[in-house]
């Protein structure tokens, strides 16, 4: 799935942002449950977050199972 995101002017937003932000799949026309995260190795103030696993994820309809 390729999601080109634009303002209401028709400029490109990336997503690269301190503080994250949130839209709703409808207002694009995607009728489907996505987010995006990317999880950095450090956090806003430069300290280790100690994740195993870094780095950009895109998640389409996800579901929690039980493990």
């Amino acid at each position: 799935m390729d999601i080109q995101l634009e303002d209401i002017k028709g400029e490109p937003v990336g997503y690269e942002c301190t503080e994250g932000f949130g839209l709703a799949a409808v207002q694009i026309g995607v009728l489907e449950r996505i987010f995006v995260m990317d999880i950095q190795l450090e956090d806003i103030k430069g300290e280790p977050v100690g994740y195993e696993c870094t780095g950009k994820f895109c998640m389409i309809n996800p579901e929690i199972t039980e493990l």
